[in-house]
């Protein structure tokens, strides 16, 4: 078995042998198919196979391979395993061409002018996460793969030790990825199906074996018509059933089992131990649905009014904290939060066409013309604390500060970052405006005189992507590979860079 299975286009090559040879340096097995392939094999059955006894999926972005039929079959077959994926951009591709789900996954970026050492600690965390987990997966999806590909011998199934040790593997393993697939519980359905007979066997009488024939023929007849599902079934009321008993001891892993359990099949018993569990949460208010994918941000206005939440295709949805009902919808961007003016009138967000639009919450509509000023996407908004002010940071590594009334800027764009800017904040007082960036620098701003007030801070090792004052302003944390605090009277560290 290996630590990772890298798919690539061959004009990569030289790079996927660089990432290769360190990941050997720190004793982790690849898979390369230029490699690994012997010159007879069914070529794309050794892939699979392949992939299947990995514990990770690496796929290298880049033009030629988001196009490649091959790395596109191979991402397909990766994902029907579940298997956990670890996309790296080598070279800068077409959004709309990259395969799904990898748009929606986070990326690692390994081009040519990004560091090296500072990515690839990261994709060996990555890599490393959650280790057991994903070996465990890796080893129950062969095993299963294998009583599947030998026309379900009895002999491969599970028993014993090994068998208790997969169900607790499957039980605790909550919403950890990857997940298990369908195969894996048909595996360990059969595999305790059959340790229950042979149990029965064992104490059962001669009556009671013939009956157990004649139920286990009706069963294998109706296996046939709706094997799948009825696994399915199974295991969704199986963990139902733990949920319920877990629910007043140990509601988190309730809760873990539960949400299992209808992933696995909306059963009536998995529904029901899901609201359950629910019920007995004594701080759960209420539970918001609107989005149709995972929530990134959420954010309350001024007065706490009015929450503001942002959906991973970008959907803002805007709720009354009150009756907890949806009041308005806005279309903004994935990448950026949004920012409610001091005063609680106004919402700014930022769209996917680089322009930000102000949101009047009490007419709830956009106020005309949107603001244009930036040439790639906004990342972040700010408004100064006397809401005089909106700044946003662009990945055109430049910033904008607007008169939120004439919807226009009060000056040209600040420059000084040469990467995006990641992040902004404004002090307490408004009188400095810290923006943070993927060049691993800080700086601080006037935002009246529009000119930074000291030297670019230079603390950390990678890209910074967030920034924030204390509530005094006398201090600024800032986050990337870890978090540093920083005296603003010294404007250095107050300690080593936390990490972990």
């Amino acid at each position: 078995m290996a630590d990772a299975f890298i798919s690539y286009s061959r004009r990569d090559k030289d790079f996927v042998h660089q990432l290769q040879e360190t990941l050997t340096e720190h004793q982790r097995k690849t898979w390369l198919d230029t490699k690994d392939i012997p010159p007879t094999a069914e070529w794309l059955q050794e892939i699979y196979s392949a992939i299947e006894k990995s514990d990770a999926f690496v796929f290298v972005i880049s033009p030629d391979s988001t196009l490649s039929e091959v790395c596109q079959l191979e991402l397909a077959h990766a994902v029907k395993h579940h298997k956990r994926l670890i996309p790296i951009l080598r070279r800068e591709a077409d959004q709309g061409k990259v395969p799904e789900p990898l748009p929606q996954l986070n990326w690692l970026y390994f081009r040519e002018e990004d560091d090296f050492g500072g990515a690839f600690q990261t994709f060996l965390t990555a890599l490393t996460t959650d280790l057991e987990h994903v070996r465990a997966h890796t080893r129950l999806l062969t095993q299963a793969r294998d009583w599947e590909g030998k026309g379900q011998d009895r002999s491969l199934l599970l028993r014993g030790r090994e068998l208790k040790e997969a169900e607790a593997w499957l039980a605790a393993g909550g919403d950890k990825e990857p997940r298990p697939t369908d195969l894996m519980h048909q595996f360990l359905l059969a595999s305790r199906q059959a340790s229950t007979k042979r149990q029965r066997l064992l104490l059962g009488s001669v009556s009671f074996a013939l009956l157990v024939a004649v139920v286990l023929a009706l069963a294998a007849f109706y296996q046939y018509q709706m094997a799948e599902r009825r696994g399915r079934i199974a295991l969704s009321r199986q963990l139902a059933a733990q949920a319920n008993i877990l629910a007043e001891s140990q509601l988190d892993l309730a809760l873990l089992l539960s949400v299992e359990a209808c992933r696995l099949e909306k059963t009536l018993e998995a529904r029901s131990a899901l609201l359950t569990a629910l019920g007995k949460e004594p701080r759960l208010k209420s539970m918001l649905h609107g989005h149709r994918r995972a929530v990134k941000w959420v954010s309350f206005s001024p007065d706490g009014n009015t929450l503001s939440s942002v959906g991973w295709y970008g959907d803002i949805i805007l709720w009354d904290t009150t009756s907890y009902q949806a009041i308005g919808k806005v279309e903004g961007n994935r990448d950026a939060g949004v920012a409610f003016s001091p005063d609680g009138k106004i919402l700014a967000a930022a769209r996917d066409d680089a322009n930000i639009i102000l949101w009047d919450l009490k007419a709830q509509k956009p106020l005309d013309p949107p603001l244009k000023g930036h040439k790639e996407t906004v990342v972040d908004l700010a408004f100064s604390p006397d809401g005089k002010v909106l700044a946003s940071a662009s990945e055109d590594k430049t910033i904008i500060l607007w008169d939120p009334n004439t919807r226009k800027p009060l000056g040209p764009p600040l420059k000084g970052h040469q990467d995006a800017v990641m992040s902004i904040a404004f002090s307490p007082d408004g009188k400095i405006l810290a923006s943070a960036s993927k060049d691993k620098t800080i700086i601080l701003w006037d935002p009246n005189t529009r000119t930074p007030l000291a030297p670019p801070l230079k603390g950390h090792q990678g890209a910074i992507i967030w920034v924030g004052f204390s509530s005094v302003g006398q201090i600024l944390a800032s986050y990337g590979e870890g978090f540093i605090i920083w005296d603003l009277k010294t404007q250095k560290p107050l300690d080593p860079p936390l990490t972990g």
